[in-house]
Formats: C-alpha cells, sequence, structure tokens
C-alpha cells in the first residue's frame, strides 16, 4: 500500500461502525489504479461477440507473455513480466480466484470492416497499476482467433483529464481509486441497480430471488473488494454490512436469464454459462452500503463469481 493521504469519509449512518468499516474504505480508497482507453484497428474482418472481455484479456495474455520474454527495453520487459504474473488470478480468502484489473467491453456483438476501430478500456489495480505501459505495448499487434488487429492510439485517465499514453512517462497514469469516485450520496433508502453484464454470483443465478435482498450480491461484491485492497474489513463490520443487507428488500426485479458461451482459447474448448442482465430495484437501510457499491461499480463484482467481472451501475432515488 502506497503511504498517501486518503480523502476524508463521511461518518457512515445506521447500524455500521464508523471505525471499523472506515478503516477498510480508507484501505480502499487509496489503492493505486490505472484507467487505460484503447483503440485497435482491424486488419481483416472481425466479428466479436457481446461482452468480449475475456477474448481481449486472453489476447493481452499473450501479448504480454511474449513481451516478457523478448522485449527489448529492459524496463518495458520488467513490467511486462509483473503484468504477465499479475494476469492470473489469485486466490483470496472465500477461495473466489480474483484478477486486479477489469475490462469494459460493448454489451452488443461487434463487427468490423478492415480498418475500422474496437475500443475498449481496463481498469489495472494496485501493484498492477504501474505496469499500464506493458498493456499498451501487448496491445500494438492483437490476435482474435483469425482476425488480426494492431494498435491505433491509447490514452491514460490523469487528474487533469485523459492524456495520449506516449506523452506520459510509466508513472505519469497512476492515480488513487478515490479519483473516480461519484460524489457521495448521503442517505438513501431505494435504489435501482443495473446488471451491465451477466452476472452470477456465488455461481447461482437465483441470488435475487432466492432470499429477496442485496445479501448475497454484496457477499460477492465484498470478496471483489477485499481482493483489490488487499485488506480486509473487521469480522463485525462484515457482519453488520451483511444485515444492513439483509434488511433489504428486492421490490422490483426486471432482469432475465441469459446464456452466455464462453471461449478458452487455452484449452480449445468451450461452455455456456447461465447469467442474468437487466436491473431490479431495492429499498430498505441503503445508506451504510452506498459506499461499496461506488467503489464496485468502478471494481466490478469480479471474475468467477460473475461474468464480465459484473460491471455494473446504480442510482439512488
Amino acid at each position: 500500500m502506497i503511504a498517501t493521504e486518503a480523502r476524508p469519509l463521511t461518518t457512515l449512518d445506521g447500524p455500521w461502525s464508523a471505525l471499523e468499516a472506515g478503516a477498510f474504505l480508507v484501505e480502499l480508497h487509496a489503492v493505486r489504479c490505472t484507467r487505460l482507453r484503447v483503440e485497435l484497428g482491424t486488419v481483416g474482418y472481425l466479428y466479436l461477440e457481446g461482452f468480449g472481455g475475456p477474448k481481449i484479456a486472453g489476447a493481452l495474455w499473450h501479448g504480454l507473455r511474449a513481451l516478457a520474454e523478448a522485449a527489448q527495453h529492459p524496463q518495458l520487459r520488467f513490467l511486462a513480466r509483473t503484468a504477465f504474473r499479475l494476469h492470473e488470478p489469485v486466490e483470496v480468502r472465500s477461495g473466489v480466484r480474483a484478477r486486479p484489473f477489469v475490462l469494459s467491453m460493448p454489451g452488443e456483438a461487434s463487427a468490423r470492416r478492415p480498418d475500422e476501430t474496437l475500443a475498449f478500456e481496463a481498469t489495472l489495480f494496485g501493484e498492477a497499476a504501474e505496469t499500464w505501459p506493458a498493456w499498451v505495448a501487448a496491445a500494438e499487434e492483437v490476435r482474435l482467433g483469425h482476425a488480426e488487429l494492431r494498435l491505433a492510439g491509447a490514452s491514460v485517465q490523469t487528474p487533469d483529464g485523459w492524456r495520449a499514453a506516449e506523452q506520459l512517462d510509466p508513472g505519469g497514469g497512476l492515480t488513487r481509486l478515490s479519483d473516480f469516485l461519484p460524489p457521495a450520496v448521503e442517505q438513501a433508502e431505494r435504489l435501482t441497480l443495473r446488471l451491465l453484464a451477466p452476472t452470477t454470483v456465488e455461481e447461482r443465478t437465483d441470488f435475487l430471488s432466492r432470499e429477496g435482498t442485496l445479501a448475497i450480491f454484496l457477499r460477492s461484491l465484498l470478496t471483489r473488494l477485499r481482493a483489490v485492497a488487499r485488506a480486509d474489513l473487521t469480522r463485525q463490520a462484515e457482519r453488520e454490512a451483511l444485515a444492513a443487507a439483509a434488511a433489504t428488500r428486492i421490490v422490483r426485479d426486471d432482469t432475465q436469464a441469459v446464456a452466455v458461451r464462453h471461449w478458452s482459447g487455452r484449452t480449445n474448448t468451450s461452455s455456456d454459462y447461465p447469467a442474468l442482465v437487466g436491473e431490479f430495484e431495492c429499498e430498505g437501510p441503503l445508506t451504510p452500503l452506498l459506499p461499496l457499491l461506488r467503489a464496485g461499480a468502478l471494481t466490478h463484482v469480479g471474475k468467477h463469481s460473475a461474468w464480465g467481472m459484473g460491471r455494473f451501475a446504480f442510482n439512488t432515488g
């Protein structure tokens, strides 16, 4: 964890201890992160299914491995080796395997002709944030199946706005998670949450109807946030957070079940995964949970607890 002064936190309302929860949130908000925007130009024809993050992640994995083995510049080779090591998911306390990055891809299928572009965003957390030059270099030549893509442009979000990657030194893109959090909502008793990627938490597609509360969703989100922050809530704070989630109630469920096909280039096999997309509305004592939900909208729910890394958004009212 870097030595940095975190933003002051508003005291949490509700049953959650401000001291216990606040210590974890300070650690989480201070996590280093780098946000990249990458544009790839197509050499031939390309068809990419919706939520194609796993395919992009796999292609970047191959690019990082090649750089780790043969990059000419020593610093780039070192960054690529670090990024390649961190690309592999690690076990966290609950046994879920989590990666220190998220990819934001279009939800619809993408068809590209030669000389058109495909854009995506990546957010790197913790130690991975420092390796962003290697990720840009890994995107210089990407293969997705039989399609070949080449880097058309890359930019990095800084406190002063988006900057072209070539204009920054390796430390120029480092920010903190707190730099991207939206303004705090002081109180809320109702919110609408939208699942922007096919989502399954704890290997269940009935996580909304099973208990009719936010408890299962929040339990999965806490696992992801612990992995990103490399820190933990106290047991008491976790129990209080889950108790607050269990006191909520799903009052509208407009989600629908979908089947997502995942193709693994490593094993050369495909599998179908059941998941949910859409939105739902809940009400109850939501104020204590808002800091976790705000951070989770950036970190997503998490790899292997959600397809597409569980990208979601929410609004209160």
